[in-house]
């Protein structure tokens, strides 16, 4: 089973409540732990994972050869990204607008067009210890000023197996890097809290969800801050269902604050994660149950 944590803007709680659930089922199911949130990955900051490795992310780059090239502009005319720009006497290559496509290679009549490997970014591997077992541990970290951030995403989908259970946090919003993390997905659970901006930017998300044909819920943050109840009926309009509401609590705050979890704050909500978590596994089971049928 693989569940994404996801949010329609940032600052709901989303890795709050992605590294509570993971210490709150640890222990009882085999899992793995992934942060894609790779622009700006912190789910470290409260797991503390012990790190046993890392690897390069490159991409491919087109590189010209001047020798074969004769600057016809036919790869700069084809590319859809806008990563050529072709001189009388050179090309340019805007090398964080390339996606690798190799349009540019297919085109060009002279054999021209070369590539070259360029770093992006790292996966880090390692793992949390529990008190009965280890969470497995995956994090993307993509370079300072990359333009895309799939690349990173695709390299740790590459190495999340489907040995485990798999929990995801993904990167708040509903851009590229979203979207690509939760193709992942057997189930979303979208973080929300009841302000406008939140139920605003959860609509987004939601829409999201349905148009890949995903199952989801909701974990309504900081219930007691905002307009808990006007976020209840659009949840509900959404056809969504509330699977769990986390009071507004100073502790937590201040936990976050010193690199603690929800469940350092709060331990007495550790019963409410485990039964997020079977509830999640159920509503997953019914849904390959449903889809079984269906074929």
């Amino acid at each position: 089973m693989i569940v994404v944590v996801a949010s329609g803007k940032g600052g709901t709680g989303k890795t709050t409540v992605a590294a509570a659930l993971a210490v709150a089922v640890g222990d009882r199911v085999r899992l793995r732990f992934v942060d894609a949130d790779v622009e700006e990955p912190n789910a470290a900051i409260l797991l503390h994972p012990f790190i046993t490795s890392e690897d390069n992310v490159y991409v491919d780059v087109p590189e010209m050869d001047e020798e074969r090239c004769t600057h016809c502009g036919e790869c700069a005319r084809a590319c859809r990204f806008n990563a050529l720009a072709v001189l009388p006497d050179s090309v340019m290559l805007f090398e964080q607008l390339c996606h690798s496509c190799r349009t540019c290679q297919i085109v060009c009549a002279e054999g021209a067009v070369r590539w070259k490997p360029r770093l992006v970014g790292r996966i880090r591997r390692g793992y949390v210890e529990t008190d009965w077992r280890r969470i497995e541990f995956l994090e993307g970290r993509l370079n300072v000023g990359e333009a895309r951030a799939t690349p990173i995403i695709e390299a740790l989908k590459e190495r999340a197996s489907d040995e485990c259970d798999t929990l995801v946090d993904c990167s708040p919003g509903t851009g590229c890097a979203v979207i690509e993390t939760l193709r992942l997905a057997d189930f979303v659970l979208l973080v929300t809290e009841p302000t406008r901006f939140g139920m605003s930017d959860l609509e987004m998300a939601a829409e999201a969800v349905r148009r890949l044909g995903l199952e989801g819920g909701v974990v309504i943050n900081r219930a007691t801050y905002g307009n808990a109840a006007a976020a209840r009926r659009l949840i509900t309009r959404l056809g969504l269902d509330v699977l769990l509401e986390l009071p507004y609590e100073a502790d937590v705050a201040k936990a976050y604050s010193r690199g603690k979890t929800l469940l350092d704050a709060c331990p007495q909500w550790r019963e409410r994660f485990e039964q997020l978590w079977w509830d999640v596994a159920r509503r997953v089971a019914r849904a390959k149950t449903a889809h079984r049928r269906h074929q």
